[in-house]
């Protein structure tokens, strides 16, 4: 009886969830289709050089009452606050020093960025009135969070990068779930290796087991170690006598662990130069490498912007309220939860090493052996946090089909809920429709490029009660003069990195979390983020 009980919980908890999947998905495709038209997908094969486009959506929204066990469904007060759309990146060449060209235009990162937005609506309503819908108070100069508000995150489709290499068959062995370091290894060398390591000849991937089996000695091929001893070296199945040596089973479509493990969904953003982790685009399984940093996918000139998969990882650690928005707030501001679409790949394993098991296991891996879900090795109010990830059952009116004819649309949304400017479509990053006369103004550039959120950043701080006392507080600095056109002066004179760096519990997190599991992830170039509010 007991556990009939537990099975009976288990699938109402289940149900719980899948509903407030739902709930949030279709928040997010109402909200989508209240919008106008414009910067939407042409659909209409007529007007679309004869083919259809497809475009992909995220969203934020904002839940009252909200618990992890989604018990509390029928009393759950949701909105929308933020929403985007959009699958296209720049190249590098066409990034621009001043902070007013949009490089990621992925609708995760649209929908992000507007979120920003929202919040600076939101702490600007607090300054003025001593609380929003967000903040119950602002106190010793940061606003401080409700505790009854959460905020989810949607996607109409799986995140690009590692969260995308899902296996499309079951697999004897995880090892697309875990996390590996490679370690330099000649080719002249007998050294051996863990069973349930991955192999390229050459180097190896850390493992887990005691056994061994010795490496094969050649040029670069990668082979997985797995059950049993059985491993794949090109289209070869081996396994090992008693003494360890190899030997040959036979073709690997006759290896009953490839019957097992036919091939993994593909991503088509590209690890970084600096990455241990290499793709050896081997057939099948042994395609990608997986916890390795991507750039987002693309053809032509290459973008500098990582994977989707990569930002929710870093978000998941430092929050979505960014640097800027740090300084004002009272803690980091997390996703409780993270919600894909239908009808797309989705594996919550794949998802939840992606988003959280690169945070952990790389850490624990790396020489100082920090640990990063320690809250003791991050600032206070920072932590690896552990989002709920669900699938909902409700498919995108505008997704990509599997017959390929459609076309990316070109143009992305961005909504947000505030007060003015809530609606813009962009296009190569820029705002649809501007005339020459204003495209260096602030009316002609989006206002989730950084350039305009820098300058959202320095009106709300101009804006705080009492600056006497609260900016030296927030700023950690003695010398600023208290009255307003002053302080406004006085930020405009520094760069957006000056400011950024003001955020120091964020910073201090962030270079943590670098350091200990993405080394190879690259700071700025100093070139990009040297503009000030002025320029």
């Amino acid at each position: 009886m007991q556990s009939v009980g537990c099975k009976m919980e288990t699938n109402k908890a289940d149900s719980n969830s899948t509903e407030f999947a739902d709930i949030v998905a279709k928040l997010c495709y109402d909200k989508y289709m209240s919008l106008p038209k414009t910067g939407k997908p042409c659909v209409v094969k007529d007007t679309c050089n004869g083919k259809g486009q497809w475009t992909l959506l995220a969203g934020i929204v904002k839940a009252e009452r909200w618990s992890r066990d989604c018990n509390c469904v029928k009393d759950l007060t949701a909105e929308v606050v933020s929403l985007g759309t959009g699958s296209k990146c720049i190249g590098k060449s066409k990034m621009s020093p001043s902070g007013d060209i949009l490089n990621d235009s992925h609708s995760e990162v649209i929908a992000r960025r507007g979120f920003i937005r929202y919040l600076y609506n939101e702490i600007l309503a607090t300054y003025r009135t001593g609380s929003s819908e967000v903040f119950q108070c602002f106190s010793n100069g940061k606003c401080v969070l409700r505790d009854d508000i959460t905020f989810h995150f949607f996607t109409s489709h799986t995140p690009c990068g590692d969260a995308s290499i899902i296996p499309k068959s079951r697999l004897i062995v995880d090892d697309v779930g875990s996390c590996f370091e490679y370690k330099e290894m000649t080719t002249a060398s007998s050294e051996r290796c863990n069973i349930g390591e991955s192999v390229v000849m050459g180097e190896t991937v850390q493992g887990e087991n005691d056994s061994t089996l010795e490496a094969g000695i050649g040029g670069k091929r990668k082979a997985n170690v797995i059950e049993n001893c059985y491993a794949v070296q090109g289209r070869k199945c081996f396994k090992t006598d008693t003494n360890g040596a190899a030997l040959d089973v036979g073709k690997s479509d006759e290896c009953p662990h490839h019957l097992e493990r036919s091939d993994i969904h593909r991503t088509g953003a590209k690890c970084l130069a600096l990455e241990s982790l290499q793709d050896s685009h081997f057939p099948g399984t042994d395609y990608h490498v997986v916890g390795a940093l991507r750039t987002k996918p693309g053809r032509g000139d290459p973008t500098l912007s990582l994977s989707c998969s990569d930002k929710l990882s870093r978000w998941n650690v430092v929050g979505a309220q960014g640097a800027l928005v740090s300084v004002l707030v009272n803690r980091p501001i997390y996703f409780q939860s993270i919600t894909v679409g239908a009808e797309c790949p989705f594996s919550e394993t794949v998802l939840r090493r992606a988003v959280v098991g690169r945070l952990i296991s790389r850490a624990t891996q790396s020489q100082d052996k920090l640990c990063v879900d320690n809250s003791l090795s991050l600032p206070l109010g920072y932590t690896v946090t552990d989002p709920l990830l669900l699938q909902s059952t409700l498919p995108f009116i505008h997704a990509r089909d599997s017959s390929g004819e459609k076309q990316p649309c070109p143009s992305s949304i961005v909504w947000c809920k505030v007060s003015e400017r809530a609606l813009e479509v962009a296009v190569d990053g820029k705002k649809q429709g501007v005339t020459k006369k204003v495209a260096h103004t602030s009316a002609g550039r989006l206002q989730i490029c950084k350039k305009e959120l820098l300058r959202q950043f320095v009106i709300v701080c101009s804006s705080i009660p009492n600056p006497t006392l609260h900016f030296p507080i927030i700023f950690k600095c003695n010398d600023i003069i208290g009255d307003r056109s002053e302080l406004e002066a006085w930020l405009s004179q520094l760069s957006y990195k000056q400011l950024k760096n003001l955020a120091e519990d964020y910073q201090l997190a962030w270079n943590t979390v670098r350091a200990a599991c993405f080394p190879s992830w690259k700071r700025k170039c100093g070139s990009f983020i040297g503009f000030c509010f002025r320029d």
